[in-house]
């Protein structure tokens, strides 16, 4: 039977097990990596290949190989996983990435996309972690289902972009990050503590608080106790330990008056 006289055999909607296994053999929809195991009810599940995109990293390349040991996914980060399935969509075919229950109970959040008509390649799929372990994940590890529909009729402009992983770059759109200038002239200072508390929440937010803080109470203390024996060695005091314990306790207490002083001040 012909790959045509295949697809017209299909009712519309979703496609089932049967008919993704009938295709996938003849080389259609699943045309490389094809397991049929991984065949369900009305899904299959696509599986992680040793190639991962760092897309949250700063560096130019952020392609990484991963070893059969796997990819540590850190907590509250996200990754772009290659998958190992070539899939090849007709024009009258969408597909949807749907969540894998096993990883969504350990915290793996898969980033629900879709397939457009006509695409052709490996698709990327983003998990993210929002849990607070570190979590493997492994090549070959099924991490997202994936769901075929049969169109009414064909789309009048099949998907001509880029095809997955076949141009070997990740079309990760870096040029939406907000610079300087434009975080800048929309009024937001990064590093303030109302933007963090607004972004990371009020626990992180107090926790950088106090980390300033104590960062500027140690740096007063140094500046404190460094003119305090500067002070002494110009008077011709000689130092010994209790003065040196004197001269710390001292140090403390100006210290922390003035930021005390200072953060009133600012309420």
């Amino acid at each position: 039977m012909s790959s045509r006289s295949l697809w017209q055999t299909l009712p519309l909607g979703t496609i089932r097990d049967a008919d993704i296994l009938m295709l996938a053999k003849s080389g259609e929809l699943i045309s490389e990596g094809f397991d049929d195991r991984s065949v369900k009810q009305a899904c299959y599940e696509l599986h992680a290949s040793n190639i991962v995109y760092e897309t949250a990293t700063s560096r130019e390349d952020k392609r990484v190989e991963v070893d059969n040991d796997g990819y540590i996914l850190r907590p509250h980060s996200y990754v772009t996983v290659i998958v190992q399935e070539r899939i090849e969509l007709a024009a009258n075919v969408m597909a949807r990435v749907l969540t894998k229950g096993q990883l969504f109970s350990i915290g793996i959040l898969p980033v629900c996309t879709y397939a457009d008509p006509g695409f052709e390649g490996r698709l990327g799929i983003t998990l993210c972690n929002a849990s607070h372990r570190y979590i493997v994940i492994k090549p070959g590890q099924p991490i997202a289902k994936i769901e075929f529909s049969v169109l009414a009729a064909p789309v009048e402009h099949p998907y001509t972009g880029q095809h997955g992983y076949e141009t070997q770059i990740w079309p990760i759109p870096v040029q939406l990050y907000a610079n300087n200038q434009q975080l800048a002239a929309a009024g937001i200072n990064a590093d303030s503590l109302s933007e963090i508390q607004s972004s990371y929440g009020p626990i992180v937010a107090s926790l950088e608080r106090r980390m300033r803080y104590y960062e500027r109470k140690v740096w007063l203390q140094i500046l404190v106790t460094i003119l305090g024996f500067l002070v002494l060695f110009s008077i011709g005091i000689t130092t010994n330990w209790v003065v040196a314990i004197l001269l710390g306790v001292a140090a403390n207490l100006i210290t922390t008056l003035i930021l005390e002083a200072r953060a009133k001040k600012s309420q």
